[in-house]
C-alpha cells in the first residue's frame, strides 16, 4: 500500500483487519455513518480499545477512509482517541494532515484547546505531537503539498514551524525542497526566523533556494 496523500489508495479489507474486529465494522467505517456506529458501539465493548496490526485505532481508519460521517460520532464518544499513536507514533491528525482533506482536519482541531500566546511553554497541544520519524502534523501537510491545510494548521498553532525532524528538515525546508513556492512563502510571512535554520551542509534555506533557483 502506498503512502496516503496525493497518492494516497484506500487499504484493504485484509491489510487492515484487526483479528478482534469484523468485517461490518471495517464497512462501516469505510462506507457507513453515524447510525450504523452506535449500534455497534454498544455491541462491542471494545471497539474503541481495537486496533488493527499497523496499530491503527477505529479514528485513523475512518480518517484513512474519509468517512465524513463517522468520524465525528466516534470524536463525540471517545475523543481520547486523538492522542492515540498507531505503530510508527502517528496521531489520528498525522493521518488527517497526510490526507489532505481541510473538512476532516476542521473536525480534529475543533477537539484542540486554543493556543493563547503562542509560546513554548503552552501545554503539548497535538499539532505539536511528533512520529516517530520528529514528524508533525505540519511536516505532513507540507510534503503532501496540501496547502489549505497548511494554512489551518498553522493559524491554531505557529510553533511547530520551528520543528525539526530526525532528518533535520523543518517545515520550510521541506517546502523549499520540494519547490512549494506558496507554501514557503506562507510560512516565512508567518515565522520569518524559519530561514535561520541551517542545513546539515551548513546552508541556510535562503541558500538552498537560491541554488533550486525558486526563487
Amino acid at each position: 500500500m502506498t503512502e496516503f496523500g496525493t497518492d494516497y489508495k484506500e487499504p484493504t479489507m485484509d491489510q487492515e483487519l484487526p483479528a478482534t474486529m469484523d468485517h461490518e465494522l471495517l464497512n462501516v467505517l469505510r462506507r457507513g455513518d453515524e447510525h450504523q456506529i452506535r449500534p455497534i458501539a454498544g455491541r462491542m465493548q471494545n471497539i474503541f480499545s481495537t486496533m488493527s496490526p499497523r496499530g491503527n485505532t477505529v479514528l485513523h481508519m475512518a480518517i484513512r477512509f474519509r468517512n465524513h460521517k463517522v468520524i465525528p460520532e466516534i470524536l463525540r464518544q471517545q475523543d481520547s482517541l486523538l492522542r492515540k499513536h498507531n505503530l510508527k507514533g502517528e496521531t489520528p491528525l498525522h493521518i488527517a494532515a497526510r490526507v489532505g482533506d481541510p473538512a476532516i482536519v476542521s473536525t480534529i482541531l475543533n477537539y484542540v484547546p486554543a493556543i493563547t500566546n503562542g509560546t513554548e511553554s503552552e501545554p503539548e497541544s497535538l499539532l505539536r505531537i511528533t512520529d516517530d520519524e520528529g514528524n508533525t502534523p505540519l511536516h505532513n501537510a507540507v510534503r503532501n503539498k496540501h496547502e489549505n491545510v497548511v494554512r489551518m494548521l498553522v493559524k491554531k498553532d505557529r510553533i511547530p514551524l520551528g520543528y525539526i525532524n530526525k532528518a533535520e528538515q523543518t517545515p520550510l525546508a521541506i517546502a523549499i525542497d520540494s519547490s512549494l513556492t506558496d507554501i514557503a512563502c506562507f510560512i516565512i510571512d508567518q515565522r520569518p526566523d524559519s530561514l535561520d535554520h541551517r542545513l546539515p551542509e551548513e546552508l541556510t534555506l535562503l541558500h538552498s533556494a537560491v541554488m533550486r533557483q525558486n526563487y
